[in-house]
């Protein structure tokens, strides 16, 4: 039952808008001004998942794996 709630989490996460992969593994690993120009360009871009991430990232869900940055749920 589990696997399953995850398989249905992962395809409506497909299925929205996400933060660009890059900016996100940018703005939760990167150092001084590489975060600040990613927070700039997702801002500048209007990118409609930003807030979430980085409530997310402020919650301590947020980690980075392989150069990508992964939410982990609430």
């Amino acid at each position: 039952m589990r696997s399953l709630l995850g398989l249905l989490l992962m395809l409506a996460a497909f299925s929205c808008h996400a933060l660009a992969p890059d900016l996100a593994a940018k703005i939760a690993a990167g150092e001084g001004d590489e975060r600040v120009a990613a927070l700039n360009e997702a801002v500048a871009k209007g990118e409609p998942q930003l807030a979430e991430f980085l409530h997310a990232l402020q919650d301590g869900r947020v980690r980075v794996k392989d150069g990508k940055a992964l939410i982990d749920a609430p």
